[in-house]
């Protein structure tokens, strides 16, 4: 052992295995210091190569480098025996394909006398390439210099700031247990988060470290990345409860562990990937505006109709246009940026995406990287992948809108992925509408009677969506042709709006259909109408849809006590129920459709007892009140299950 003086004041430690083509270049560039007070601590973390062990031999002879050899173990154990090895105050970490700048040392020492109190230093430094020279590229300024940043523990939460040279004081290193020896991946990340919450950080603004690219492995060991991605779950899983663990202890003791969660702060960041009003969107606005607990934030990716509903009710609203971005080898990465500095700016505490389809890989990473809990919405049958599956299968909350949509993918379609997650994680929660915005209204129907030049005593029936087959237009226009052949004072609304130019030509057949069946002036194509205007000016609303999830249009119906007639798909069937508050189909059966609208026709006492009954379903099932207690209370549920679950286990009762 060598004796400590004040020479060792620096200890440099060095893990290795089997690097050997720029060992020589490293270890030298600690022998070029102009600062002399360190001594080098080689560990040899088991290394079998015989190159190695020859460029070891040629520096005995210098008796500032100590070499030391041990079984492979990793890197978090080679550097932990080199610090227990090492006689200075301070340790510093130098890998063997990196090197040191000459004054590192000299600037280290300045800054260790600067910052008594501080325990942990790391700087800013040069990326080199094998030939040593200095990287320039789109994410390395113009002097090929990374910054270090000044500490942050927030900043620390998402990502590791603090590289090389990184040097600790010698003490509270071992006093944190060192390194962790049981991961191979990010060792001095979880150390320095494990640093930071006794100790303090300084940053060094100046450049006093190459670091090395090149084909050759970078570590003490072979990490897959499969391995790279657990591990860095685990500590930010760790980091960030342990932050929340310890804001909930300096609450006041007598506050229950709701309202300590309640005090951090709730806000929700709910993601859209459109912006015209589908009946998804529409109950996204419901549940944003009418939100108690929780602070909503949203992000879509364009200016648009559901752009101008948020922010009409003081909902911010950040736009992110992913289609917009040219460079398409940037383009996730771009996004993951954007919605990175969207929860670190505004402290978001949920996620919430409101489709399955589009930002759910950068969501899920942004949810463990801040663990912060993620929801999926998933609004209705989708046929989605099985990347996609799997990636559902491993979120905090899937909400299904209706027990079909949750049976044809977890039980039919993706059953092999899903049946061993918790029933919990794949929750039913309908959607839910303001109820009074909906309620019939004998001026608003007179209103639009009179634009489309409709008298009251005509009956209207209405299919309501935009232009798609799949909606059932056509079969709409085969409906009308064959109840106006035996009751002509009926008119048949069309009410939505071309979205997809793919469906132009569709457009077009159904306005040929029309004038074939010569029915001008009895079927109009109204466009898009605001159904909270036209809903009290129809008398049926009927629905053919082939495939639905539970469609807002026939919740908004039921609640102006109109009669709805509709396929029995999806999740509307959960809707109507079996109680008379309207009828189901079986699907596409026209003939039968055609019966029960002349049978309403005919008897308004029977339309007005339906409608009374439909009323009183969607209150007392789909009000948006009802619904948004049910969101809010499955936030908060998800918030206090993170807390627990990433905690210690003797940290169970806050």
């Amino acid at each position: 052992m060598i004796q400590e003086t004040e020479f060792h004041f620096i200890s440099i430690v060095m893990p290795l295995f089997n690097q050997r083509k720029f060992l020589k270049e490293a270890i030298e560039s600690v022998l070029r210091q102009e600062y002399k007070q360190y001594e080098l601590i080689v560990v040899d973390d088991g290394s079998t190569d015989p190159v190695v062990h020859e460029i070891l031999q040629s520096f005995r002879s210098d008796l500032q480098i100590h070499i030391r050899r041990k079984i492979h173990e990793g890197p978090g154990s080679a550097v932990n025996y080199g610090v227990r090895e090492a006689q200075g105050k301070y340790c510093c970490r130098l890998d063997s394909d990196d090197k040191l700048e000459t004054n590192a040392l000299k600037i280290l020492n300045e800054y260790i006398n600067r910052y008594p109190d501080v325990s942990y230093f790391y700087s800013s430094r040069y990326v080199i390439d094998e030939s040593s020279k200095i990287v320039i590229g789109r994410w390395i300024p113009p002097d090929g210099i990374h910054r270090s940043i000044p500490f942050s523990r927030f900043k620390l939460n998402c990502e590791n700031l603090c590289n090389h040279l990184i040097c600790w004081r010698k003490k509270d290193f071992l006093a944190v247990n060192g390194m962790r020896e049981d991961i191979r991946w990010a060792e001095d990340w979880d150390l320095a988060l494990r640093m930071s919450e006794e100790y303090g950080f300084q940053n060094i603004n100046e450049p006093l470290y190459n670091v090395r690219f090149h084909n050759g492995p970078r570590l003490t060991c072979i990490v897959d990345e499969g391995e790279k991605a657990d591990v860095e779950r685990q500590i930010l899983d760790r980091s960030r409860a342990t932050d929340i663990l310890r804001k909930v202890k300096e609450l006041p003791e007598k506050d229950s562990l709701q309202r300590k969660l309640d005090k951090l702060g709730k806000r929700v960041l709910l993601i859209n990937n459109v912006v015209e009003l589908y009946g998804g969107e529409i109950s996204l606005w419901e549940l944003a505006r009418s939100l108690k607990r929780f602070t909503p934030i949203v992000v879509l990716p364009k200016n648009g109709p559901l752009q101008e509903r948020f922010e009409r009710d003081g909902i911010p609203v950040l736009i992110y246009d992913f289609e917009a971005e040219r460079d398409e080898s940037y383009r996730n990465f771009n996004a993951f940026q954007f919605l990175k500095s969207t929860i670190e700016t505004y402290r978001i505490d949920v996620i919430h995406l409101n489709k399955v389809f589009g930002w759910l890989c950068e969501a899920r990473i942004l949810s463990k990287m801040f663990q912060i809990p993620l929801l999926v919405h998933v609004r209705g049958a989708v046929d989605i992948d099985e990347w996609l599956a799997e990636s559902l299968s491993k979120i905090d909350k899937a909400l299904f809108v209706s027990q079909q949509a949750r049976q044809y993918l977890i039980e039919n379609k993706h059953r092999e992925i899903f049946e061993k997650v918790p029933a919990q994680r794949m929750e039913v929660v309908h959607d839910g509408r303001n109820l009074a915005d909906y309620t019939f209204n004998s001026l608003k129907r007179k209103r639009v009677r009179g634009a489309l030049n409709l008298d009251d005593r005509t009956i209207v029936a209405a299919l309501v969506g935009y232009i798609d087959p799949r909606k059932g237009q056509d079969r709409f226009i085969d409906l009308a042709n064959i109840v106006l052949k035996e009751k002509r004072d009926f008119k048949f609304l069309i009410i939505g709006e071309k979205v997809y130019k793919k469906w132009e030509t569709y457009h077009q057949e159904l306005l040929n259909k029309i004038e074939k069946y010569g029915l001008s002036d009895h079927v109009i194509l109204t466009g898009y109408l605001d159904c909270k205007e036209v809903i009290s000016a129809i008398d049926i609303l009927v629905s053919l849809s082939s495939a639905e999830g539970l469609p807002g249009i026939v919740i908004e119906a039921m609640a102006a006590e109109r009669v709805v007639i509709a396929n029995s798909v999806g999740g509307i069937p959960e809707i109507i129920g079996t109680d008379g508050a309207g009828y189901l189909i079986v699907p596409n059966s026209i003939q039968q459709m055609k019966e029960i609208i002349l049978d309403l026709a005919n008897d308004a006492d029977l339309r007005s007892s339906v409608g009374v009954n439909a009323r009183k379903r969607v209150q007392k099932r789909f009000d948006v009140e009802q619904h948004v207690q049910k969101i809010e209370a499955i936030y908060t549920s998800l918030r206090i299950d993170q807390l627990y679950r990433a905690v210690c286990p003797d940290e169970k009762n806050i």
